[in-house]
């Protein structure tokens, strides 16, 4: 069972029609953030409206368009099958995957797989749909949603799978935090240093169905964190939230990047 399911917040069906002069309850809010997002989503759209959650001329005539675009009666009002569209990436991404036998890792990558397919993008830094969907409701600044991905991730798999998340690893808000949890090992993850990489330790390798940590030098912290999805000739192709173009821990999308091993500060934890 999930321990969290706050998407299901964002993709709550209205109750009423959504058009011009909605404004301030949150609706026309809804609305416009998704017509930004769908910029990322949606073949041909381009549009941007602005979030003032006032449903006037210009957002309306985002809706026409958006609706144009996707084969839908163009009144420029958000009825349930114009809301179903727009929010259509967010129900594909958090789609439940069956077959209750596998391997936690294996289903960890096949679930941050199935986000990733989707492109979750913030709107402003740490905020919108996708950060709330990550971050169980919250957003704002302080909500650096890379973690959350993982957790999150985590946390499908193990419901998919019908095991408890608590007795591999919690929840957490941070990259920290995760690592922390994994070094008392509370449940049967286990964190590898740097050091114990470069020590093979255990004969410890990182290996697909990895969490990998991007870890400060200064002082040991985690950064940053993600998932391993395959290892080849010491190159790590790896999926991250809130990343960019240079792997920041503050960047604005959920994607794959590639990560050379030899020149990072890496850590890892392993599930079992």
């Amino acid at each position: 069972m999930l321990k969290y399911n706050n998407y299901l917040e964002e993709l709550k069906k209205p109750k009423n029609l959504i058009s011009i002069g909605t404004k301030k309850d949150g609706w026309a809010k809804k609305v416009q953030e998704w017509l930004n997002l769908h910029r990322f989503h949606t073949k041909g759209y381009y549009t941007r409206v602005e979030m003032d959650d006032w449903f006037g001329k210009a957002t309306a005539s985002a809706v026409k368009e958006f609706q144009l675009i996707n084969g839908l009666k163009e009144t420029g009002d958000v009825d349930l099958n114009t809301w179903l569209c727009l929010v259509n990436p967010m129900y594909n991404a958090f789609m439940h995957i069956g077959d209750i036998n596998g391997d936690v890792s294996e289903r960890l990558v096949e679930y941050i797989n199935q986000f990733c397919k989707e492109h979750p993008t913030e709107i402003h830094p740490n905020s919108g749909p996708w950060v709330r969907a990550f971050m169980k409701g919250n957003e704002g600044e302080w909500a650096a949603w890379c973690n959350g991905v993982v957790s999150t991730a985590l946390d499908h798999a193990c419901a998919s799978l019908n095991i408890d998340m608590n007795s591999i690893l919690k929840w957490e808000w941070s990259c920290e935090r995760t690592k922390q949890n994994a070094l008392k090992e509370n449940g049967t993850a286990k964190y590898y240093s740097p050091e114990d990489l470069l020590l093979c330790k255990d004969n410890v390798k990182i290996e697909r169905g990895d969490i990998f940590l991007v870890i400060r030098k200064s002082d040991n912290r985690a950064r940053h964190i993600g998932v391993v999805e395959n290892v080849n000739e010491g190159v790590a192709s790896c999926i991250e939230g809130n990343t960019n173009d240079e792997g920041s821990r503050e960047g604005y999308e959920l994607c794959k990047r590639k990560r050379n091993l030899t020149n990072g500060n890496y850590g890892i934890i392993k599930l079992k």
